[in-house]
């Protein structure tokens, strides 16, 4: 589902997780900006398998699968929770935090601003923004691709 007149392309992600056989779904917007690719991991809220935040290597590994020359460019990893989608808070914002993942599986994570992001990247606000009702699908047909995928012999990450 991307928007062929905006800079950035819009999916939901089939990832891994530390568990054999765990697998998360994530909304992913990749953001082209003038001075680096985002990739902007939001949570959802039926989300069938681990978190963003449990799993950000296994986000990781599949964002380089999937986008492989994106990936090359000194890219930023950003985490996105939206507390209205995923606790329910009516007045709830959101959060961003960038992960950086080093070779080896740690993890440094750094809380960001919008404002931070867009100047970071060379982005506008509004690419920031993700529409409530996206994250709060249930994504029971997800989660059956999800699973198909993971059956596989060699699975591989991507963007349903």
């Amino acid at each position: 589902m991307s928007r062929p007149d905006a800079d950035f392309q819009d999916g939901f992600l089939v990832y891994g997780g530390k568990m054999p056989g765990s697998i998360g779904i994530c909304h992913l917007r990749v953001i082209a900006g003038k001075k680096r690719t985002v990739f902007l991991a939001s949570e959802l809220t039926h989300n069938p398998g681990p978190s963003v935040t449990n799993a950000i290597e296994g986000v990781w590994w599949a964002i380089l699968t999937e986008f492989p020359h994106q990936a090359k460019q000194h890219p930023l990893l950003i985490e996105h929770y939206n507390d209205r989608a995923i606790y329910g808070i009516p007045e709830g914002g959101d959060r961003y935090a960038e992960a950086r993942v080093r070779p080896g599986g740690s993890v440094e994570w750094y809380h960001r601003s919008p404002k931070t992001i867009m100047k970071m990247a060379g982005i506008p606000a509004a690419s920031l923004e993700i529409p409530v009702d996206t994250l709060t699908l249930n994504p029971h047909a997800l989660e059956q691709e999800a699973r198909r995928h993971a059956q596989l012999d060699t699975p591989r990450p991507r963007l349903v």
